[in-house]
C-alpha cells in the first residue's frame, strides 16, 4: 500500500513538472514569436528607409540634401516605432483617454442643452415685451380715439381719413398745418373744445386751414387739440390744397379776426 501510494504521488510530481514544463514552452513561444515580429517589422521599416534613401540620393544633386534627408528618414522611423511600442505597451492609457473624451462629449452637450434653453427663455421674454408694448401702443390709440367725440357732418370726411391713415400727434409739414384763429363770435363766449372738452381759457377757437384758408366751425382750446382733430378728422384728406402746400397764401397761416 505504501509502495503504490509513493507511485502515486510521483507520478502527481511529474504530471506537474510536466504542465509547468509546457506552460513555460508556451511562454517562450509567445515571447519568440513577439521577437520575430518586432524583428520583422524593424526589418521592413529598414528595407523602406534605405529604398526610400537610395531614391533621394539617386536624384538628388546635392549631397547637403540627400543627407538631410537620410537624417529626415530616420527620425521618422523612429518616431514611428515609438509609436508603435506606446501603443503596444499602454492600452489603458488609450482606454483612460476614450473615457475622458467620452466625458468631454457628455460635458458638452450639456451645455448646448443649456445654451438652448437659454436662449428660448430670451426668445420667450423678447416676444413677451414686444406683446406688451403692442398692446399699449393698441391702448394709447384707443384712447386717443375715445377722447374725440363722433359728428354726424363729418362722418364722409371720417371714412375718407381712413384709407389715408395718419398717426395721432404726427408731425405735419408748416406749409398745410392748421392754425387756431380767434373765434368771430367773440372771446367772451366760453364753449368746450371739440377735442378734450375743455373750456378755454381766452375763448373757444376755430380751426383755419392754411392751404384752403377755410374757417371751420369746430372749436379747440389749445393748438394740440387743433392738430389732433386735423389728422384724425380729415380735414387734410379732402383738401387738395392742404395735401399738396398751396393756397393763396402760399402755405403761411393767416389770421382770421374775431
Amino acid at each position: 500500500m505504501a509502495g503504490s501510494q509513493q507511485q502515486e504521488q510521483q507520478q502527481q510530481q511529474q504530471q506537474q513538472q510536466q504542465q509547468q514544463q509546457q506552460q513555460e514552452q508556451q511562454q517562450q513561444q509567445q515571447q519568440q514569436q513577439q521577437q520575430q515580429q518586432q524583428q520583422d517589422t524593424d526589418k521592413g521599416w529598414r528595407v523602406a528607409v534605405d529604398g526610400l534613401l537610395r531614391c533621394i540620393v539617386s536624384h538628388s544633386s546635392s549631397p547637403a540634401a540627400a543627407s538631410e534627408a537620410k537624417e529626415a528618414l530616420v527620425a521618422l522611423t523612429q518616431e514611428e516605432r515609438h509609436v508603435l511600442q506606446q501603443h503596444q505597451q499602454q492600452p489603458k492609457e488609450e482606454e483612460e483617454e476614450e473615457e475622458e473624451e467620452e466625458e468631454v462629449v457628455v460635458v458638452e452637450w450639456k451645455e448646448q442643452q443649456q445654451q438652448q434653453q437659454q436662449q428660448q427663455q430670451q426668445e420667450c421674454g423678447q416676444q413677451r415685451d414686444e406683446q406688451g408694448q403692442q398692446k399699449q401702443q393698441s391702448l394709447h390709440a384707443t384712447e386717443a380715439q375715445r377722447r374725440v367725440p363722433g359728428r354726424t357732418e363729418h362722418g364722409a370726411r371720417q371714412q375718407e381719413d381712413i384709407q389715408e391713415p395718419h398717426a395721432v400727434g404726427q408731425e405735419i409739414p408748416g406749409s398745410v398745418a392748421p392754425v387756431l384763429a380767434s373765434d368771430p363770435s367773440g372771446p367772451q363766449q366760453q364753449r368746450a373744445c371739440a377735442v378734450c372738452g375743455r373750456t378755454a381759457r381766452d375763448g373757444a377757437k376755430l380751426r383755419r386751414c392754411a392751404g384752403c384758408g377755410s374757417v371751420t366751425g369746430t372749436r379747440y382750446c389749445s393748438q394740440e387739440c387743433c392738430r389732433t382733430d386735423w389728422v384724425v378728422r380729415g380735414h387734410r384728406a379732402v383738401c387738395k390744397a392742404a395735401r399738396h402746400g398751396g393756397g393763396s397764401s402760399g402755405g403761411q397761416p393767416e389770421g382770421v379776426g374775431a
